[in-house]
């Protein structure tokens, strides 16, 4: 299961975070270029009766980076990702900051199938109002997913 699935899975089992997220959990693999949008079939969850944007996320992988650079007496190789998530919320910050500080205590330092995440901590979380988004309020949170793979 690619990682943005596995951090989707996880953040979508903990009851706590579901109740705050009540428009859903999403990734880039299902959303496309569409994203979370009204005209996105995928992401229609996300939206109340009346077009208005509930409080969801969307778990997005940036980038891999191959690591070869470990040593033990058997050759390591892994790899590195940047791991985005995204919080939006139609008017204020109070759920998705709630939803964002138990996301950090379900993956910070956690071990999800074969990969351990970590916060990239406070300096590189972002909040700001998302004008193109409809002026929905955003909160990003990265993460950093690590990989080993013991070769042969």
């Amino acid at each position: 299961m690619a990682i943005d699935d596995v951090v989707r899975t996880a953040l979508m089992a903990d009851a706590a975070f579901a109740a705050l997220l009540t428009g859903g959990v999403y990734t880039w693999n299902v959303t496309g270029k569409l994203f979370i949008s009204r005209d996105n079939s995928a992401t229609s969850a996300a939206f109340d009766a009346n077009g208005v944007l509930k409080p969801c996320c969307m778990v997005k992988v940036r980038s891999a980076t191959p690591t070869n650079t470990l040593s033990d007496p058997l050759p390591l190789q892994g790899e590195r990702l940047a791991l985005e998530i995204w919080f939006y919320q139609d008017d204020g910050y109070a759920t998705i900051e709630s939803a964002k500080q138990r996301a950090f205590v379900l993956l910070h330092e956690a071990c999800l199938e074969n990969y351990t995440l970590f916060s990239n901590g406070a300096p590189f979380l972002r909040t700001y109002t998302e004008e193109d988004f409809g002026g929905a309020f955003l909160i990003r949170a990265d993460y950093r997913a690590h990989r080993i793979n013991r070769g042969g």
